[in-house]
């Protein structure tokens, strides 16, 4: 996407048992919550996980939420994980960012927000989130106390107790403090027999708060709503009335991909180019070529044709149908324990 385009999102807070069902996560639409979040509700929160599918427009949205902060003289810093998993913070920042940060170190009740993009491209690349949160909070630990953190993943790649447990122990909330009061002296007469405090003084509190210790809090960042496709295609492709391009979305059944910006990007394109779109089988086969292809960003450019990555995900395809599964095993990652068993085992499909 050239251009940003505000739809201004909505998010729903996960409960553990959502989190536990990827396919529940993706079938989510904005319209089936009447108390989703905003952006603005996620930024109250010290610590942020934000799951989404592929070309749902998580990284875009982060970028702009930063910039809004920034643009509103705050702190907010824009970090790709997979750049601080190989550097250090002060060498991935530009001369611009590197400045912002020391003035924000210079002022100790300024909050600060880093948006940490993403978990599954970190994972990709061979990295770790651990070793990526532990550069970054080797610079910030005196401040974590006023930093906010917004992590990015995709839905399948989000680990909700070994990354959840990543982000407490790397990027932890110092305990809270409280105080007890100097008494009036009419207090400091009662005192002994009320049991008050006569003098002020800092004290450890154990006591966290609920919130405090269910961190990191986990969101999902919902599909667009018919409302918002109208939006974008509005603002994107010029339309002066985006009701025709709804109602031919309806037509076709293309609402799976409507919903998601990177895919309704390419929707609008064919509206412009023909007033039409193509049959739902068309789409969808469209969708996976381009998803297929190759990335020479990618550690694994080269090694497949368009031609082989295609036959290996219609095998994959075929082996899922037939056993009534939606649960890959991946070769280099343990599987939930709950989700283990009638997971399909690519190997064995993809022999050769």
């Amino acid at each position: 996407m050239t251009e940003f385009i505000d739809l201004d999102r909505r998010f729903h807070p996960l409960t553990d048992k959502e989190l536990g069902d990827a396919e529940l996560l993706a079938s989510f639409g904005d319209s089936d919550f009447d108390f989703d979040k905003s952006w603005e509700d996620l930024l109250k929160c010290p610590r942020v996980v934000l799951l989404a599918e592929a070309g749902a427009g998580k990284t875009v949205e982060m970028e702009h939420a930063a910039q809004r902060l920034v643009d509103d003289g705050k702190y907010a810093f824009f970090l790709p994980l997979e750049s601080l998993d190989r550097g250090e913070v002060r060498v991935v920042f530009t001369p611009d960012e590197n400045e912002r940060f020391d003035s924000w170190m210079a002022r100790p009740d300024a909050p600060a927000w880093f948006f940490l993009d993403s978990v599954d491209e970190l994972k990709l690349r061979r990295g770790t989130l651990d070793g990526a949160l532990r550069r970054l909070s080797s610079v910030v630990h005196r401040h974590l106390h006023r930093a906010r953190f917004v992590i990015s993943c995709r839905l399948t790649d989000w680990r909700r107790s070994g990354d959840g447990s990543t982000v407490r122990r790397r990027l932890p909330l110092p305990k809270k403090t409280r105080t007890a009061r100097r008494l009036s002296s009419d207090e400091a007469f009662m005192a002994p027999l009320t049991g008050e405090r006569l003098t002020t003084n800092s004290v450890a509190d154990d006591s966290e708060d609920a919130a405090d210790r269910d961190l990191p809090r986990v969101f999902a960042m919902l599909p667009l709503s018919d409302g918002r496709i109208g939006r974008f295609a509005e603002r994107s492709g010029g339309l002066d009335d985006p009701s025709a391009f709804l109602a031919e979305v309806e037509r076709r059944n293309a609402w799976s991909f409507a919903r998601r910006p990177q895919d309704l990007e390419g929707l609008v394109r064919s509206w412009q180019t023909s007033a039409r779109l193509a049959t739902w089988e068309r789409l969808h086969h469209e969708n996976i070529v381009a998803k297929l292809a190759d990335s020479p960003d990618r550690p694994d450019a080269g090694v497949l044709t368009a031609k082989r990555a295609m036959q290996g995900a219609e095998r994959l395809a075929l082996a899922l149908t037939l056993v009534r599964t939606g649960v890959i095993q991946s070769p280099d990652r343990a599987l939930d324990t709950g989700r283990a068993d009638g997971a399909l085992d690519p190997a064995k499909i993809l022999d050769d």
